[in-house]
C-alpha cells in the first residue's frame, strides 16, 4: 500500500539546502530508514518561467528545472528511491504553460485556445498561462504532444506516475 499525505506548511530555510537532486539523495536513508516512506510526490520539475513559482508555469516540458540539477542528477534520484523502494510520483501540469514556452510561440492557434483566456479557477485576473486546448482528441495537436512528454518521463527517468 502506499500512503500519500499532502503537506503543506511554512518555507523553512534551514531545508532550501535540499532542493536539489544531489542534495535530496542524502536524505533518502532517513526518508525510507526512519520514517518509513515507500512514495515521494515531486513538485513539477520540468524548467518554469518564473523564479518564484514552484515550477507550475512550465517553460520547457523535456528539460528539468536547471536549479535541481541535471538530467542525469534526477534520473540518479529516481533510480535511488526505487533501490530503496520508494516510488515516485510526478505533478504534472498538463492544462497550460509560461507564454514564454516554444509551443506557444510556434503555432498558438493549434495547441491553445485562443478567443478568451480560460479561467479554470479562481478570479478572472488570475490566468494561469496559455491553456492547452483538447477539446478535439482525434485531431489535437496539445493532446499528441502532453501524451508524447508523459511517455518521454516514463521511458527516461523510469517514474511509477503521475
Amino acid at each position: 500500500d502506499h500512503k500519500v499525505q499532502e503537506r503543506f506548511g511554512e518555507v523553512r530555510p534551514d531545508l532550501l539546502q535540499y532542493r536539489t537532486c544531489q542534495s535530496a539523495l542524502t536524505k533518502l536513508d532517513y526518508l525510507s530508514n526512519d520514517l518509513g516512506i515507500n512514495c515521494v510526490s515531486l513538485m513539477p520539475i520540468t524548467e518554469s518561467g518564473e523564479e518564484h513559482d514552484w515550477g507550475y508555469t512550465i517553460r520547457h516540458f523535456f528539460s528539468i528545472q536547471s536549479t535541481y540539477g541535471k538530467s542525469s542528477d534526477l534520473k540518479q534520484l529516481i533510480d535511488e528511491c526505487h533501490l530503496r523502494h520508494i516510488r515516485v510520483i510526478f505533478d504534472a501540469v498538463c492544462n497550460h504553460c509560461n507564454a514564454d514556452c516554444p509551443l506557444y510561440k510556434i503555432d498558438p492557434t493549434s495547441y491553445f485556445y485562443w478567443k478568451e483566456p480560460h479561467h479554470p479557477e479562481g478570479p478572472k485576473d488570475e490566468i494561469w498561462g496559455p491553456e492547452f486546448n483538447y477539446e478535439e482528441k482525434e485531431q489535437s495537436p496539445a493532446w499528441n504532444y502532453m501524451t508524447d512528454v508523459i511517455q518521454y518521463y516514463i521511458r527516461e527517468f523510469h517514474i511509477d506516475g503521475l
